[in-house]
């Protein structure tokens, strides 16, 4: 089956490269929202406007990989899957050969995990998730749908992630921590709280500084 990712920046660039190397995945294309197409090609693949991507890609015969970063709360990730599968296309995702995941772990729709990450048992991850190089998911931890947990980011054990949480780069969260949705952590920042719904935390202890 073909694959065609969604998005042409350099997270979408990532992707490429991770399935090319790593997945037996064929990307065939890219492909943007209309007012986003601004090239014809992109690591010398086409670039397709996805109103117009049926013309190309048969949506029984084409999976879509929705490549969009933590924008907006996750929100533009979770609105364009959400329109994927409207179309009939089907969703892939992907786990690094070199992350290290149990065999009982199961991987959910457009859900990607990236090499060194650490899924240990009894942790459980949503569709739609992105999960950087680096990062440690502790035991039992639950990871809710489109959410965003960036490099190196150490999740302690019992914690539950609420929808739409975006974790920064080397934050920590202590053990049996509840993020509500659509939280923030802040890069480097230790969670040792409970947060509530759709706030920004930052700093050693993270402390709530507005609303995301």
């Amino acid at each position: 089956m073909k694959v065609v990712i969604f998005g042409d920046g350099p997270f979408a660039s990532l992707l490429w490269y991770c399935l090319k190397h790593d997945s037996r995945h064929q990307v065939a294309a890219f492909t943007v929202e209309g007012d986003f197409l601004s090239k014809d090609r992109h690591n010398d693949l086409p670039v397709h406007a996805f109103a117009d991507i049926e013309g190309s890609f048969d949506p029984s015969k084409t999976a879509v990989a929705v490549a969009i970063g933590p924008h907006d709360n996750n929100r533009v990730r979770a609105r364009l899957l959400a329109q994927v599968k409207m179309r009939g296309f089907q969703t892939i995702s992907y786990l690094a050969s070199r992350a290290i995941a149990w065999p009982d772990f199961k991987l959910d729709e457009n859900t990607f995990i990236f090499d060194g990450a650490v899924i240990q048992p009894f942790a459980t991850i949503g569709g739609n998730c992105i999960i950087r190089s680096a990062a440690h998911v502790s035991h039992h931890v639950h990871i809710a749908d489109d959410c965003f947990v960036a490099a190196g980011a150490c999740i302690g054990g019992s914690t539950r992630i609420g929808a739409g949480a975006s974790i920064g780069l080397n934050a920590t969260i202590h053990d049996n921590i509840e993020i509500a949705p659509n939280c923030v952590i802040a890069a480097g920042s230790v969670l040792t709280r409970s947060t509530e719904p759709g706030g920004i935390y930052a700093g050693v202890p993270a402390r709530r500084l507005r609303q995301s």
